[in-house]
């Protein structure tokens, strides 16, 4: 959770880049993809034809994906969660979160936002909006946006409304990489991970490194995501629908993948059966970034040392 003294007093880090917010939409109900109750429908009708931003990558994600995981907490069975991208207005794009689930009351709309306040009608399940709910609105003005909340009471559900000026499509032009990040840049990374909070917080540190990083949440995703080539896949072990030990045999009957284990059980047995398998490292959560980082440089120069060498001619 960002540090809300640090947001309130204007001093929380920011690195703005250009985003594609439908880009950063679909990424975000990946990774609630695990978290969503059965039985609840989502729904996305992204139709704004302006839709990049300058924003700060890790604190869009985190904003929109508290908008969703409150709205799927919210939502009882046989309910529907919907988003929505528009632009009403000349320079802005709009998105909308909405649910079908225990709405606001009247009096709470203009306290939802304030720092601890917990005023969600029956049927959340999260304990803990308040404090998301406020740290969502400074990052949104802190980019020049602005979010708002609606209701027609209690049992009507919830519509949440994202507000951003856009960038003209030139402006949305990869940055070209700084010196530190040559190492990372352009290099791609599937990570398979069901746990949202550990998924989001690895892959934009991995993204603030620069490199390239598709989520997946389970064995079913990850095959299809890994119908395109990747350099590293990072994975999990125990996933809904698999371990990560099968899903490499499968991903690797396909093709040559450099693959890190990265998994909670780190015992000799554990290390083996992962080295057995296939993967190239494994890693024992929790794992600090620059050991992350440091394994995956190793792997793609060991990669790019055995392509030199099958692609350099013998002499004599």
């Amino acid at each position: 959770m960002l540090d809300l003294t640090r947001v309130t007093r204007g001093e929380l880090s920011m690195k703005p880049e250009i985003l594609d917010v439908h880009a950063v939409l679909q990424e975000v109900v990946e990774l609630c993809g695990n978290g969503r109750p059965a039985g609840v429908r989502v729904t996305a009708a992204l139709a704004a034809p302006a839709h990049h931003v300058r924003a700060d990558p890790a604190r869009l994600l985190q904003v929109f994906w508290n908008l969703l995981r409150n709205a799927f907490q919210s939502t009882p069975t046989d309910g529907e969660v919907t988003l929505r991208s528009s632009n009403d207005d000349a320079g802005r794009v709009r998105v909308v979160v909405e649910d079908t689930g225990g709405g606001i009351e009247a009096g709470d709309l203009e306290r939802i936002f304030r720092p601890f306040y917990q005023g969600r009608a029956a049927g959340d399940r999260s304990g803990h909006l308040g404090l998301g709910l406020a740290i969502a609105k400074s990052v949104i003005e802190a980019h020049g946006g602005r979010i708002t909340a609606a209701s027609e009471g209690k049992g009507s559900g919830a519509r949440f409304t994202v507000e951003l000026p856009t960038v003209a499509v030139e402006e949305a032009r990869p940055p070209a990489p700084e010196a530190g990040s040559l190492a990372s840049s352009g290099v791609s990374i599937l990570l398979i991970e069901d746990h949202p909070d550990t998924a989001l917080a690895v892959s934009e540190a991995l993204r603030l490194e620069g490199y390239d990083v598709s989520v997946a949440g389970s064995v079913a995703a990850a095959l299809e995501r890994a119908l395109e080539p990747y350099d590293v896949v990072i994975s999990d072990l125990r996933l809904p629908d698999g371990n990560g030990i099968d899903l490499l045999r499968q991903l690797r009957s396909a093709r040559p993948v450099k693959a890190i284990a990265l998994s909670g059980f780190g015992s000799e047995k554990d290390v083996r059966a992962c080295k057995e398998a296939g993967f190239d490292e494994h890693l024992t959560k929790p794992v600090a970034l620059e050991t992350l980082t440091r394994t995956i440089e190793s792997l793609m120069a060991h990669a790019e040392a055995a392509t030199k060498r099958l692609v350099t001619p013998r002499r004599g």
